[in-house]
């Protein structure tokens, strides 16, 4: 159902989407061309895919050169992997291979560089952009290349780094990557099964219950994709029962991704009712902020930056997109971060 709320966000959405310098899937112009095609398929608006969400692709490859930010979060790679997204759904005739490649060298030699581990500007976004790439028929020897390359790096970084539980930033992100790869090109499962059963375990260790993070959140999601309930069900019901107390240190601004996943996790856990509750006190939560508050002071001008926050990390797509697939079921983008539903 289309509600005022959702309305609102769209407007906002656009307004600052037209004005922000930012191409990001996470951070900026990738995320309100995407919300614009997953709208107008959720309400059967062909406007807002053929003539807004095309005008965004549109600015955003004519405002590209070799200055742009290149990473999955924030730059070229993540614009690719959404300009396949969208072709798979017959949506655009284009296809990354074609839009980037003059950019896809450059994008490559970043990868010896990467230090950082998760899909915002780490090595799991760079191998989200690989498998997108490998769908449409990727150099097979050069992907297999990339991706082995990912996985050592990966495998490294696991045994020493300490990421945070963020799925932009932190092991969620990478386990949607190890995921993904493993089902995509199953002559990776059993690295991608060593390595993700280390990453597991970290995360296991960090959810500390006396150190309640929003973001565990993430994390808890992240296990339930490849995990039985009963590894964590201890400490996924020692967090959902202190959402009440904590709901007053909401981060308004990612309250609406963290429903989601919730969401999903109810759907696929019924018989933990808990789950779907506190979902719901989120999302209420969430909205009656945006009510009282004011949609322009939680998503406010930043004159640092001279942008409005509009991606999917903690921006307006990123409380308008989770709002939007809540209510109209729409959840195939999210495969774009790596989570298949």
């Amino acid at each position: 159902m289309l509600t005022p709320l959702l309305l609102q966000l769209h407007e906002y959405a656009l307004i600052n989407g037209s004005f922000s310098d930012d191409i990001g899937l996470f951070t900026g112009k990738s995320a309100v061309a995407l919300v614009n095609y997953e709208w107008s398929a959720a309400y059967q608006e062909p406007y807002y895919s053929d003539t807004v969400g095309y005008s965004f692709l549109e600015e955003i490859i004519a405002g590209s050169s070799r200055k742009t930010a290149l990473h999955y979060g924030d730059g070229l790679m993540g614009f690719g992997s959404l300009v396949d997204y969208l072709q798979a759904k017959n949506q655009v005739d284009a296809n990354s291979r074609e839009v980037l490649e003059n950019y896809e060298p450059i994008c490559f030699a970043l990868l010896p560089t990467i230090k950082e581990t998760g899909l915002l500007r780490g090595i799991a976004g760079v191998g989200m952009y690989l498998l997108s790439r490998f769908k449409n028929q990727y150099n097979q020897p050069v992907f297999e290349h990339h991706a082995s390359s990912c996985l050592a790096a990966i495998d490294y970084l696991a045994e020493s780094a300490v990421l945070d539980n963020s799925l932009w930033t932190g092991w969620p992100g990478v386990l949607f990557f190890l995921r993904k790869l493993s089902k995509e090109v199953p002559k990776y499962a059993v690295p991608v099964k060593n390595i993700t059963h280390e990453i597991h375990q970290k995360i296991l260790v960090s959810l500390n219950v006396d150190n309640f993070k929003w973001d565990n959140f993430h994390a808890l999601f992240a296990l339930s994709r490849s995990m039985p309930i009963a590894t964590y069900a201890k400490t996924l019901s020692t967090h959902l029962a202190a959402v009440p107390n904590q709901i007053s240190n909401l981060p308004i601004r990612d309250g609406a991704f963290i429903a989601l996943l919730l969401h999903l996790m109810s759907q696929e856990n019924p018989f933990v009712p808990e789950i779907a509750v506190q979902k719901e006190n989120i999302v209420e939560a969430v909205k009656n902020s945006i009510k009282h508050v004011g949609i322009n002071i939680i998503f406010p001008f930043n004159p640092i930056t001279n942008m409005v926050q509009v991606g999917l990390q903690g921006g307006v797509v990123g409380t308008l997109l989770p709002f939007l697939s809540i209510e109209e079921n729409c959840f195939d983008w999210l495969q774009l971060i790596g989570i298949e539903v």
